[in-house]
């Protein structure tokens, strides 16, 4: 059989995350060889003056307006003419990327498909980082990213919620447009073993869950000191571990969290603690408020950890309520939310299903192998 030959292109530019591009790439790009492709890797580099165009941004926001320093013409032309170079240099099938960004203003004949998890319409007004977008920036990128979806053999989106906004607002034909999600970031296999026993292990300790962020406000941070007032109200002894940030809760709940800083992946003594977060955990809890998808639910299934979110923007497709956690609407009380957790909980039956579903939900829907297979199936070139 006759490897399949990938160019891979990777972004030298992420605004919220430098690590994250590279981080998604480099998991997309492992499962790809894992599954009998040959991958060819290429990051352009950026645009050697482009610190200036920071000016540009400052004044924009001085007035009250969003600009993206990376999404600007001059940007797009300097990496489309490294990456139309490297095509051409390169004996390849086919033409693969995380995001959509790397194709635009390339003009090859290769077929090409990326993987994303939101378009830029979608993000618009839903973030709060993507409100008020300078007016020639946003149709700007409304036209090139339209360009880009319409030249594309295939596209692939992580959640219904962007498929769907491919669909509607860009006006793509719904054949190319697939829905597979992303798997979680993980830099080792889990230890399935411990996994299992660990479900059975803590059901006799007090209620424990964890939260993983950045973000405290859009993460539902405050959404968290509700729900502590409203286990204590409950009599329902409960922790929050709070993974990524440092801060300190109201004096009333200040005994229910557990502030753990960052931690992470790259680092095995932090990661061991992270993990240990996890086996102790019960579920895993994140009532955002926007969420293109969250690879954080992928990895709370890996550790057999059911999820609790919010019914918004791609978590529905990360989260198959009843299967691998559960979903409440954004206006559901959180006196509501610790009742229904605290029922869970307590049905020691009900808790163990859900927390071995959840594993076998990441075992078989969003893991990187799996949706990578499905992607190479709907390649097939």
């Amino acid at each position: 059989m006759v490897k399949m030959k990938v160019l891979m292109i990777g972004s030298p530019y992420d605004p919220s995350n430098p690590l994250k591009d590279q981080t998604v790439a480099h998991y997309i790009s492992s499962a790809l060889e894992n599954n009998g492709a040959s991958v060819i890797k290429f990051t352009p580099e950026r645009l050697w003056y482009d610190k200036l165009l920071l000016f540009k941004k400052a004044f924009y926001r001085a007035i009250g307006k969003r600009y993206f320093v990376e999404r600007t013409e001059l940007v797009f032309k300097h990496l489309a003419k490294q990456i139309n170079n490297k095509i051409q240099d390169t004996d390849h099938d086919f033409v693969f990327s995380f995001g959509s960004m790397p194709h635009v203003f390339l003009n090859h004949k290769k077929p090409f498909a990326f993987w994303t998890d939101a378009t830029f319409n979608s993000l618009k007004n839903y973030y709060s980082s993507y409100t008020n977008v300078e007016k020639y920036q946003s149709e700007f990128m409304f036209k090139v990213e339209k360009e880009v979806f319409e030249n594309s053999y295939k596209m692939f989106f992580a959640s219904d919620w962007a498929s769907k906004s491919a669909i509607n607002d860009y006006d793509i034909n719904p054949d190319k447009v697939i829905t597979i999600p992303f798997g979680a970031n993980l830099p080792e296999k889990v230890d399935d073993q411990r996994v299992q026993n660990s479900i059975n292990d803590k059901l006799g300790h007090e209620l424990e869950m964890i939260w993983i962020g950045v973000d405290w406000e859009r993460k539902g941070g405050d959404i968290l000191i509700s729900l502590a007032r409203a286990f204590n109200e409950m009599d329902v002894k409960c922790k929050f571990n709070i993974v990524g940030l440092t801060a300190t809760a109201p004096a009333d709940v200040k005994n229910n969290f557990i502030f753990h800083g960052f931690l992470s992946k790259n680092n095995q003594s932090e990661f061991n603690k992270l993990k240990e977060l996890f086996y102790r955990s019960h579920f895993h809890i994140l009532p955002t408020k926007a969420e293109a998808f969250g690879h954080v639910f992928a990895e709370a299934n890996a550790f057999a950890l059911p999820n609790i979110a919010f019914r918004t923007g791609g978590v529905p497709t990360a989260i198959n309520a009843g299967k691998n956690g559960y979903l409440f609407n954004l206006e559901t009380s959180p006196k509501d939310i610790a009742e229904f957790v605290a029922s869970t909980f307590k049905n020691k039956e009900e808790y163990v299903e859900i927390c071995r579903s959840s594993k076998d939900f990441y075992e078989n829907e969003i893991n990187w192998d799996s949706s990578i297979r499905k992607i190479l199936n709907h390649i097939n070139l």
